[in-house]
């Protein structure tokens, strides 16, 4: 049955409602579209994009300034600017944190940089945290280009395959930026077979240091060359080193697992060992560390330069025991270092004969 009365119909909700799902309904977006909703809001940028502070010498302190820009309609807030390291300081006042809409705050910045490398480009960034919705951590770069008053070339020093009873020469050239003289006082290295060569007391633009490394290098010699300067602006000019030995002998593999061995018994294993370039293996002697009972000898097999059989005598005395240590290979190839090598067996204890048991025939 249809009603009929006076009342106005109430066409307004209705019409919002329609608005609102055709996407259409002021200052609401399109929710299908993942814009969320409008209205006043901060946007953060910078002037300029990246803060360059020239050239900075070594030891010294580079500093500048950048704006921080507020783009929107909303005020900014700065609530934190965080720093990747402490070679960078940054001065920013509570006042300065709130930035209305149209307005800038000046940020200054301080950059210590450091490395090795002639004019190398040091660069830092920093993270500003703040109310901008679509940069709520907002980064930015610092650079400066590293001035070193003394340049050492290289300023690493990597060598490998270094022989033990050869000696090895490395040399470091020491370059005054800005053609300044300077003298060499002292050069100062870690403890092992290095020793350095260079004119000392003597002002030249231009240095040079021969490092002798070796003979005795055994295995590998890592620490920094620190050499002493009469220049104002760099006293200590420091050089990494790491220096590795000619590994002369290698042996595979390093670990021997006999499993369950009868106590009395031999076991035979192989190892496959490969000389440096000029070496010869002729000899070849293992110990066993805390079982010298236990014998090991070495058979080269026909045929094969590096390949060696191990035969494990196994003691009757070790029945029942869990053997679990390292034996020591030495070679005749006496520069080498001696080779540690795992071995891990359970002895069993077999089958004991009283004196009523028969014998086989």
């Amino acid at each position: 049955m249809f009603r009929h009365d006076k009342t106005p119909l109430r066409t307004g909700g209705l019409a919002l409602a329609l608005l609102a799902c055709a996407g259409t309904l002021p200052g609401r977006p399109n929710a299908a579209h993942g814009q969320g909703i409008e209205g006043p809001a901060p946007r953060v940028e910078f002037e300029p994009a990246e803060l360059r502070l020239g050239q900075t010498y070594l030891g010294e302190v580079g500093q500048g300034s950048f704006q921080i820009w507020n783009r929107g309609d909303a005020p900014l807030i700065i609530s934190d600017i965080q720093k990747s390291c402490g070679c960078a300081v940054v001065r920013l006042s509570k006042d300065q944190k709130t930035i209305a809409p149209g307005k800038f705050t000046e940020v200054q910045v301080s950059l210590k940089p450091s490395g090795t490398k002639q004019e190398s480009v040091f660069k830092k960034p920093l993270v500003v945290l703040c109310n901008d919705p679509q940069q709520p951590r907002a980064n930015y770069w610092v650079s400066t280009t590293l001035i070193l008053p003394v340049a050492a070339e290289p300023s690493a020093v990597l060598v490998e395959d270094v022989k033990p009873t050869v000696p090895r020469t490395e040399k470091i050239v020491l370059t005054s930026y800005g053609d300044e003289p300077f003298a060499i006082e002292e050069v100062r290295l870690p403890d092992g077979p290095i020793r350095a060569r260079f004119e000392k007391g003597i002002e030249a633009k231009v240095h040079e240091v021969e490092l002798v490394i070796g003979p005795g290098l055994r295995v590998e010699l890592k620490g920094t060359c620190t050499i002493v300067t009469t220049h104002p602006r760099m006293k200590d000019v420091k050089v990494r080193l790491n220096l590795k030995a000619m590994r002369l002998l290698t042996a595979k593999p390093r670990m021997f697992l006999l499993g369950h061995v009868a106590a009395g018994s031999t076991v035979t294993r192989s190892i496959k060992l490969m000389p440096a370039p000029g070496y010869t293996v002729d000899r070849v002697d293992l110990e066993v560390a805390r079982y010298p009972t236990i014998e090991v000898e070495a058979t080269r097999v026909p045929g094969d330069d590096h390949l060696w059989d191990l035969a494990f005598r196994i003691p009757l005395e070790t029945a029942g025991e869990i053997i679990a240590t390292t034996m020591t290979l030495k070679t005749n190839i006496e520069e080498a270092e001696a080779i540690s090598i795992t071995l891990n067996a359970r002895v069993d204890r077999g089958v004991e004969l009283g004196p009523d048991t028969p014998a086989l025939p």
